[in-house]
């Protein structure tokens, strides 16, 4: 497999409706796929004022629910999303400069909530007058969605939930999943890493699968050219 820049993107969101929320945080992380070292991140904590954008149904059930695992971490992003005074418009244009920084033809973007994040990215980044996630730099590329990779990888049952499916994923594929610090969960740039590294180690078993094909499973042959074009 060419070596390329995968960029895992994460964003929080001061609710689930992008009619009537915002987005408080983009964050991002950038590695090489041969060798998963890191190249860059990126971070933006938006600031939004107490008001209609924060529901206060998603401020009981979500951001001020002691209950919700890393509530003290949520509670301490709130406070610095109140304070903040970053637009979403500085943090989108932010956002598309440093993807202009990276090797960009090379560059394929990755979430574990693809149908959510890549929406709400590319919703902030038209705002700002930037083209789509897709279209960011210049060309089209594909944003994968970490969980449905996993799925394909590892040949599960396709009715299996995505979130329920990564372990399974990972012991099918016989590597072990990357650990993961649970105090830093709603933290956009390290669940940006999280969605990155995941990614990276399941490209380099799956990869290693069709190159060297375990004792009764099916090698699938490699496309004589891949195409992420539609």
């Amino acid at each position: 497999m060419a070596d390329v820049i995968v960029v895992g993107f994460d964003l929080e969101r001061t609710g689930g409706d992008p009619t009537k929320h915002a987005v408080c945080q983009i964050g991002a992380w950038a590695a090489r796929s041969s060798d998963g070292v890191h190249h860059s991140s990126f971070s933006a904590t938006i600031g939004v004022p107490d008001g209609p954008l924060w529901e206060k149904a998603c401020l009981d059930e979500f951001w001020e629910n002691p209950a919700v695992p890393g509530h003290a971490r949520l509670a301490a992003l709130r406070r610095k999303v109140l304070d903040s005074k970053v637009t979403e418009g500085d943090a989108a244009r932010g956002f598309a400069d440093w993807v202009a920084s990276l090797p960009v033809e090379r560059v394929l973007f990755a979430s574990d909530s693809v149908a959510d994040d890549a929406l709400w990215l590319s919703l902030a980044l038209a705002r700002a007058g930037l083209p789509p996630l897709t279209m960011l730099t210049g060309g089209h590329r594909c944003v994968l969605d970490v969980g449905s990779f996993l799925v394909g990888a590892s040949r599960l049952d396709l009715a299996e939930s995505l979130r329920g499916a990564t372990d399974k994923a990972f012991a099918a594929l016989g590597v072990p999943r990357p650990e993961r610090d649970k105090n830093m969960m709603h933290d956009a740039v390290e669940d940006a890493k999280d969605a990155c590294e995941t990614l990276l180690v399941a490209i380099r078993a799956a990869t290693s699968e069709l190159e060297s094909p375990k004792a009764g499973s099916k090698r699938v042959p490699a496309a004589k050219k891949a195409r992420c074009d539609g």
